[in-house]
This record gives structure tokens, sequence and C-alpha cells, in this order.
């Protein structure tokens, strides 16, 4: 975007900016209507330009700066690396339960819902699902609803097998079904007759 138009654009998002705010004072509709009303009204389409959200208007109203110019931007702020990650396995977990939701809509709505309520929430959905993308564009593609049996295979690592392991044993140990020793043959017929001969000798402490 050139000089010239950007001072265009701006322009124009500080004029639907401050009508919105009054319209809004004016109780001449809701957030949404008036965004969208404005966005039309100046073009403001979000594309390659800026597009007034709800949430800008939704703080402006609140802070009382109605019919005011747009605050100056400061620097772009950035996402934290780990929001991505945990997207990531969000979606590493949801492609293997079948849920679909690496689904663009389904994303974006999950990132839009992420950032709501927080310094994050007037970032532009899109802009994140893209970067995203960008970053694992691998993952980050429609999936169907997955056969159990293919799920368990997808399932069944070294890791995961170990750690199930490792999880049940710490189970019954907490319940007390089991005891942290090593095992032998006799001991599994404790309180019950012995079918043949044994060697060994059983553990009653």
């Amino acid at each position: 975007m050139s000089n010239a138009s950007k001072a265009i654009s701006d322009a124009a998002y500080s004029m639907a900016l401050k009508e919105a705010t009054q319209l809004y004072r004016s109780k001449k509709g809701s957030y949404d209507k008036l965004v969208a009303l404005v966005n039309e009204k100046y073009q403001l389409l979000g594309e390659g330009g800026r597009k007034l959200t709800k949430s800008t208007l939704r703080v402006y109203v609140k802070d009382k700066k109605i019919g005011v110019s747009p605050d100056k931007r400061g620097p772009k702020r950035a996402l934290p690396p780990d929001f991505f990650d945990i997207l990531s396995a969000h979606i590493d977990v949801t492609q293997l339960t079948g849920n679909e939701e690496t689904k663009p809509r389904h994303l974006k709505a999950l990132i839009g819902a992420a950032l709501c309520n927080t310094e994050f929430s007037d970032l532009n959905t899109e802009v994140v699902y893209r970067k995203f993308r960008q970053r694992y564009p691998d993952l980050v593609s429609p999936t169907r609803a997955m056969e159990m049996e293919e799920r368990r295979a997808l399932w069944t690592t070294y890791p995961n097998i170990i750690r199930w392991f490792d999880g049940s044993k710490e189970c019954l140990l907490h319940y007390g079904y089991a005891q942290d020793r090593p095992q032998r043959v006799v001991d599994i017929f404790i309180g019950h007759p012995i079918p043949m001969a044994i060697d060994g000798k059983f553990n009653y402490d």
C-alpha cells in the first residue's frame, strides 16, 4: 500500500470510529451492527487497510472516547510463540479423536475464542490463522473422522504405551491393589489353593 493510499485508509478509519462511537452513544444499534455499518460506509473491507472491529469500538465506548480520533498506533504486537505451539497440540489431539477441527472455520472460531477478552482481542483472526498455517503448513489440513482401529494404531507408539503402563501402575499402588516390588508366580495364589507345586514362599507382609 502506497503512502497516499494508507493516508486515505487511515482517514476513513478515523471517521468510521468517530461515527460508530457517536451512534452507539445515541443507542442506534449494537456493536456488531454499527461496526458492519461503518465498515461498509467507509469501505473498510480489510483488504490491505484497517478494519474497525467490535472489540475496538467496545474499548473506545468503555473509555468514553466518543467522537475522537483513534489513538496513535504503537509497535505492532505479536502473539507469544507458545500460542501457536499450544494450538498445534490441540489440533494433534482433535485429529486423532476425529473431531474435524482442522477445518478453517473451526480453527478461526477457536482462535477468536482464545483471544477474546485478552490484550490481543482486536487482532484479526484471519491474519492469525494465516500465520499459523505458515508455521505449520503440514499440520493444518482438513481431516475426516477416523475409525476406532485407525485411532488405536496411531496411538500405540512406544512412549504412549510406556506412559499408559506407568499411569496404571501408579493408580494400582495408590489404591492398594498392588505393591511396588518384583512379583513371583507363587504370589498370584495368595489366599487361594495352589493348583500345582511352585517354588518359592508367599509374601504375606
